[in-house]
C-alpha cells in the first residue's frame, strides 16, 4: 500500500515535532515546513523531507508545495501548527507586534491552506486540513493575550468556512483546540499558575496536557475512518472549556 503524504507546517515546534514522530510511526511520508530546525538530525535520520522558510513569501509556499509534488507526490494532509504565542493585552502591543501576531497566526496558515487546496488537492481524492487552534480562541484566554485569542478564534472560523465551501470538493477541514500544554511556553509560567490550572480540570490529571495529546488527535483525524468528521472542533483541554 502506498504511503500517505502529510505536510506538517511548524513541524519543529512542540506540537509539530510530536506530530512528525506520530505520523512516522503510522507509516506516513512526512514533509516539514518551518523557519528553524533544531531537530534536523532526527529528520535526517528518519528521512523526513524538510523546507526552511519563514512563510513571508507566498511564492515560497507555492514552490515548496510544487517541489513536494515532484519529490514524493501530492500530499493528502496538511497540518497547520504555525503560530506564535503572546500573553500581552491589546494595550501592551505596539503596531509591529500586532502585525507579527496576525501574520504568523492567521495570514500564514491561510496562505498554506489556500495553496494546499490549489496545488495539492484534486476533487477525485479526499484531502484533509487539520488546523491547530486554541481554547483561547473559544473563551478569550486565561493567560493568553487578547490578540493571540482573537487570532485563534480566526483559525476556528477559517476551519468552518473551508469545510462549508470546499467540502463538496472532497476537502475535509477540522480544528483541534488545545488547552495549556507542557512545553517551552508554559515552562515560563510559575508553579502556582500551573497548579491552579490543573485544579480547574474536570479530569483527574496531575499535570498539564502534553504535545502528544494533540498529535494523537491529529492522527485520529487524518485516518480514513474519520472522514465523516467535517468542520468540527476537537477540544483537548482537560475540561477547562466545556
Amino acid at each position: 500500500m502506498k504511503k500517505k503524504i502529510v505536510i506538517i507546517a511548524g513541524g519543529d515546534g512542540d506540537i509539530g515535532f510530536n506530530c512528525v514522530k506520530k505520523f512516522l510511526a503510522y507509516n506516513y511520508k512526512v514533509v516539514v515546513i518551518d523557519r528553524k530546525f533544531k531537530n534536523k538530525n532526527y529528520f535526517d535520520k528518519h528521512k523526513v523531507i524538510y523546507f526552511k522558510t519563514n512563510l513571508k513569501s507566498e511564492k515560497n509556499i507555492k514552490s515548496i508545495l510544487n517541489k513536494t509534488n515532484k519529490k514524493v507526490g501530492k500530499a493528502q494532509i496538511l497540518i497547520n501548527c504555525v503560530g506564535v504565542f503572546s500573553s500581552k493585552t491589546i494595550l501592551e502591543l505596539d503596531l509591529r507586534e500586532i502585525e507579527n501576531l496576525l501574520r504568523n497566526n492567521l495570514v500564514y496558515p491561510l496562505l498554506l491552506i489556500k495553496n494546499f487546496i490549489k496545488i495539492s488537492t484534486t476533487p477525485k481524492n479526499i484531502s484533509k486540513i487539520i488546523n491547530i487552534g486554541s481554547m483561547a480562541g473559544q473563551n478569550g484566554g486565561e493567560f493568553a493575550g487578547d490578540l493571540y485569542s482573537i487570532s485563534k478564534a480566526g483559525i476556528i472560523n477559517i476551519t468552518k468556512s473551508i469545510a462549508k465551501k470546499f467540502g463538496k470538493r472532497n476537502i475535509i477541514c477540522n480544528c483541534i483546540n488545545p488547552g495549556p500544554l507542557e512545553g517551552y511556553i508554559t515552562n515560563k509560567w510559575s508553579k502556582k499558575v500551573r497548579l491552579n490550572l490543573i485544579k480547574k480540570y474536570k479530569t483527574n490529571r496531575k499535570s498539564l496536557g502534553k504535545p502528544s495529546d494533540i498529535s494523537n488527535a491529529c492522527i485520529f483525524l487524518a485516518e480514513d475512518n474519520t472522514n465523516y468528521i467535517q468542520g468540527s472542533e476537537l477540544n483537548i483541554n482537560g475540561g477547562l472549556v466545556i
